[in-house]
């Protein structure tokens, strides 16, 4: 068996090919064709035994940074399929957790500046954030961190006249949206974990002093969070008087 034949089989989408290959008991070298890992090769649209194989054969393909310097934890959160990202990315995390802190060599991006871009479930970005919660601080090559670039790209989908349905593959983007502030006020995105102080999202989208957050943006997060108007935080303080102070 020539090295190249499984990755071909995993590249053109062989899969009962592919499960032959990868339980022959000879020495396979998994290489790497075209500059991608056989693992990257297979996010398009291989199930997900197929990747699981790979893994258990060569974990440390999990890791394996191609010319770009992008391991296939970044190409899960630009092209793995809606219906199984959260899946693959799961799997991955579960293999290599360190993965999350990798940047790409060729513009800095983590997997979370990634799976931001690509507009991917909150699903996805909880778990890159429970593994990697700093990454919310770092910034990408226009030097957005995650929550201003998510803004950004929200922003421009509203100006493009863009329609609701398609501004962000589930509408607005709430929940990610929270899990980024949650990890700005108090470094982790766990529920589990012990905090210091109760957990106001509206006030701490308010005291958010690294970005500016669009007015719009605001409005429509009080609509869906009016409840939250009414509560005090722990220094007495309405959510409008942390509007008031940010906008002084």
């Amino acid at each position: 068996m020539d090295d190249r034949d499984l990755y071909h089989a995993v590249h053109e989408g062989k899969w009962d090919e592919s499960r032959l290959l990868l339980n022959r008991t000879d020495a396979l070298r998994l290489v790497q064709c075209e500059s991608r890992t056989l693992l990257a090769a297979s996010l398009w649209n291989a199930p997900l035994d197929i990747m699981q194989s790979i893994i258990d054969f060569d974990s440390s393909q999990v890791t394996c940074q191609d010319h770009n310097g992008c391991t296939p934890l970044h190409y899960a959160c630009y092209e793995a399929s809606d219906e199984s990202v959260d899946k693959v990315v799961m799997l991955m995390l579960s293999v290599a957790p360190h993965a999350a802190a990798i940047p790409n060599t060729y513009d800095g991006d983590l997997p979370l500046h990634t799976a931001i871009k690509e507009r991917r479930l909150s699903s996805v970005i909880r778990r890159l954030l429970i593994i990697h919660p700093t990454a919310v601080y770092k910034e990408d090559r226009y030097n957005r961190i995650p929550l201003s670039d998510l803004i950004h790209r929200w922003k421009w989908r509203v100006q493009q006249s863009v329609p609701e349905e398609t501004r962000w593959r589930w509408g607005f983007p709430e929940e990610t949206f929270l899990l980024l502030i949650r990890a700005h006020a108090h470094g982790t995105v766990d529920e589990k974990a012990a905090l210091t102080r109760e957990w106001l999202p509206l006030h701490e989208a308010f005291k958010i002093k690294c970005i500016k957050i669009p007015s719009k943006f605001l409005r429509i997060l009080v609509d869906k969070m009016h409840i939250e108007c009414v509560k005090l935080d722990e220094d007495l303080n309405f959510p409008l008087h942390l509007a008031c102070a940010a906008r002084s």
